[in-house]
């Protein structure tokens, strides 16, 4: 729906710019709601881009935005894996194939959902100190979250890898 504004431009007799009209149309979008499946794979997607943010840049592991987005015990995973690297002054060094795909989300009952994505993984962990590679490969995982509605807000409690492949491949549906 759009909602056209007009008004009356000039105001002498100066000629046909006397006449001329100043449109101005304003579109009034509807938003709707997002779906309890859509608000929990956006907090998925978050939570990933959240931690890999963090492994990149400095792995903080007190993080306010894990506590928003994750639980127990999901949450003390991460604080513990990013406790590792902060002591061994290392990093993660994002490779160029590392994506996350969600496949399907399930609601299991109005507060829970099952997630099923397609993870890849390329990323290189590097020593700070010396810039020496720890660790680095290629695989892919094909991932289940649980997601919990919590207080209103959907946050990720468990995550179990289902299948696990060298390399990168198509993840079965």
């Amino acid at each position: 729906m759009a909602l056209t504004i007009a008004g009356a431009c000039g105001g002498g007799d100066d000629g046909p710019e006397d006449d001329a009209r100043a449109t101005t149309t304003i579109d009034s979008t509807t938003t709707t709601q997002p779906t309890p499946e859509e608000e929990a794979e956006a907090v998925y997607l978050e939570l990933f881009d959240t931690v890999m943010r963090l492994l990149t840049t400095d792995p903080d592991p007190d993080s306010p935005d894990l506590a928003r987005l994750a639980m127990d015990p999901v949450l003390s995973d991460i604080r513990d894996n990013l406790t590792t690297m902060q002591a061994a002054n290392h990093i993660v060094e994002r490779g160029p194939r590392t994506s996350q795909r969600v496949m399907s989300i399930l609601m299991s009952e109005p507060n829970s959902a099952l997630l099923r994505a397609c993870s890849v993984g390329n990323d290189t962990r590097i020593d700070q100190d010396d810039g020496t590679i720890v660790d680095e490969g290629l695989s892919t995982r094909v991932l289940e979250a649980t997601m919990q509605l919590d207080d209103g807000t959907w946050r990720v409690s468990e995550i179990a890898t289902v299948e696990r492949f060298d390399g990168e491949v198509p993840c079965p549906e």
